[in-house]
């Protein structure tokens, strides 16, 4: 769910397991406040907690699950060129904290965003993990020089050289059975446990790209371009409202299973 970062601000502190964890705005502003030499562009999104808080006389909202998208200015932009039409990414550097699950973590990360929120990073070395711990500040040390890695990135240099790759459609049909055994025996593992890409995620690529004629994605050419799968497998993980907390990670299984 998308929200202001002024609602985001009402977020009541939460009571996991007898332990007292901040308000959002605790956790949120600090952020914020660093990013802010460099953009006052932002994005939110937030999964409000199953269990509610209450005061005694009113119930409050709690964001238990918490992504915030920084985008930086245009000077920061690249852009692509694919069949004659320009794509235009814009870098970022993302907050996503959540207080649910064994390990409550907070991650600061960079890439770049295409116009339809699409996330794509390459490289493990854009990405800060750390645990949280109750009624204990994040540590943001470690976002500077995440935001620095960012920026120096080879984001653009990958995608420059991904428009001009090609697969046979043909071919995607023993592809797509090489992407289900991809996600069921794959998984990326960090302080944050382990990581997974749902099985029905290649699954809904292969129909949008080779059956679906509907599809802004589908192509009546015997060549489907690897910048077109990429695109349609980021755009799987940007709609998945309910895990907004690892789209790194799982950005990363997706160019390992694209052979990135």
């Amino acid at each position: 769910m998308m929200e202001t970062l002024e609602e985001l601000y009402k977020g009541s502190a939460t009571l996991i397991k007898n332990k007292q964890y901040f308000k959002a705005r605790d956790y949120i502003e600090p952020f914020i406040d660093k990013i802010s030499n460099y953009t006052t562009q932002f994005f939110c999104f937030a999964k409000m907690a199953d269990q509610l808080s209450t005061d005694g006389t009113t119930v409050n909202t709690v964001y238990n699950k918490v992504m915030v998208t920084a985008m930086f200015p245009s000077e920061y932009d690249f852009t692509t060129t694919y069949q004659e039409q320009s794509y235009v990414f814009h870098r970022v550097v993302c907050m996503a904290y959540s207080l649910e699950g064994k390990y409550p973590v907070c991650k600061f990360y960079t890439g770049v965003i295409d116009t339809f929120m699409n996330f794509y990073a390459f490289g493990p070395d854009c990405i800060s993990i750390q645990k949280i711990e109750p009624d204990t500040a994040i540590d943001y040390t470690t976002l500077i020089p995440v935001i620095n890695n960012g920026l120096k990135d080879n984001c653009k240099d990958m995608i420059e050289q991904i428009v001009k790759m090609f697969v046979p459609k043909s071919s995607l049909i023993n592809t797509l059975g090489e992407w289900i055994d991809f996600t069921i025996k794959r998984e990326y593992i960090n302080d944050s446990g382990k990581i997974k890409l749902s099985n029905a995620v290649p699954i809904e690529v292969y129909k949008k790209t080779v059956l679906d004629k509907d599809s802004e994605y589908f192509s009546e050419d015997d060549m489907v371009s690897t910048f077109t799968l990429l695109q349609v497998f980021a755009n799987q993980i940007r709609n998945d409202d309910k895990d907004i907390i690892n789209r790194y990670e799982k950005t990363q299984l997706i160019n390992n299973l694209l052979k990135l």
